[in-house]
């Protein structure tokens, strides 16, 4: 059988983490940018020496693989051992290959799958909670405590507003968890508006300027809400932060340009370029979620 030519080999020789700063970034350029700052050929990651990949890394394969369908481009992984089994497994497992059983499933591993509506996402977090407690050491009351607030993360593309009409066939979010040892980590990739697109004129109200990055920030006050509903009173994200900080893990929130890190009770923002073609260097949220045992 002839061998499946590619005209860009992409090597990924560092491990493809989002749990901070510089790791999501490094991780973001390795897998996105290959997408879209280039416009022609076929694409082929080559993970054979990367030695650990996290769920946010997974949800970027999935929308780079996603954008470069689009683009008519092919789009392949190659690798061996544990890391591309693992990345096979969430593969599969979105695709529908795997039977929906916590038994056929990697300890602490809750695969790739999409959400689409509210109902669905409580059903998902629920399987979540079992990873976790399967994975690692935590009390049932302790994860039931996480479950409540997480679910934030998944309800991003329905409170950001609409979906882009270029958007319309692509799921309202993307998740992905892993627990071990003394780490559980949920992340998920929403399609919505974004949390600048939605929340400046609320911020612009309060006197808020800047770039992307102090959008968020705001957004995740307490109190603060882009919607004016009597059920929405801005305590989701600013719950979610208290909670990652009373646990002492870390949360990261990239939308748009606006990139923010929650960390021991303190905040970086940074606000990134826009890519070459003048998009935004994620057309999405991107959610993650470190939390410790």
């Amino acid at each position: 059988m002839e061998e499946e030519q590619f005209e860009h080999e992409e090597p990924c020789d560092e491990p493809l983490e989002t749990a901070a700063p510089p790791t999501l970034l490094k991780a973001l350029n390795h897998i996105m940018g290959p997408v879209l700052d280039r416009e022609h050929g076929s694409l082929l990651y080559n993970v054979t020496n990367c030695r650990n990949i996290d769920p946010g890394a997974v949800l970027l394969f999935w929308y780079a693989f996603e954008l470069a369908k689009r683009r008519g481009r092919r789009a392949r992984i190659f690798g061996r051992g544990e890391l591309i089994a693992e990345l096979a497994e969430h593969f599969s497992h979105y695709r529908g290959d795997q039977p929906d059983d916590a038994s056929t499933t990697s300890r602490g591993l809750y695969p790739l799958r999409s959400i689409q509506n509210e109902e669905s996402m409580l059903a998902e977090l629920d399987e979540w909670s079992r990873s976790v407690q399967e994975g690692t050491t935590a009390s049932p009351e302790q994860v039931a405590l996480w479950q409540m607030q997480i679910a934030e993360v998944t309800t991003n593309a329905f409170q950001h507003g609409p979906m882009h009409k270029k958007r319309e066939t692509m799921p309202a979010s993307i998740v992905a968890g892993k627990a071990s040892g003394q780490c559980a980590q949920l992340a998920a990739l929403d399609f919505g508006s974004t949390i600048p697109r939605v929340i400046c004129e609320v911020a612009s109200k309060h006197g808020i300027s800047g770039g992307d990055d102090s959008l968020i920030e705001f957004a995740c006050g307490k109190g603060i809400t882009s919607r004016s509903v009597r059920q929405n009173q801005g305590a989701g994200l600013y719950s979610l932060v208290q909670t990652v900080h009373e646990n002492g893990g870390t949360l990261q929130i990239l939308s748009r340009n606006g990139l923010v890190h929650f960390c021991s009770g303190q905040v970086y923002g940074e606000c990134l370029p826009c890519r070459h073609d003048g998009a935004p260097a994620l057309d999405g949220t991107l959610t993650v979620i470190n939390l410790r045992i």
